[in-house]
């Protein structure tokens, strides 16, 4: 996701980056591993 976000500049960069932690945040959750073990 990193690098999609970084082929893009402002705002959009920003969402980009919001969403692919929002995402990983979701597949932690789903998974039920604590993020602070990964």
């Amino acid at each position: 996701m990193q690098a999609a976000a970084d082929a893009y500049e402002g705002p959009l960069r920003q969402e980009i980056l919001d969403a692919s932690y929002e995402l990983f945040d979701l597949v932690v959750a789903c998974v039920g591993v604590d993020a602070s073990d990964v």
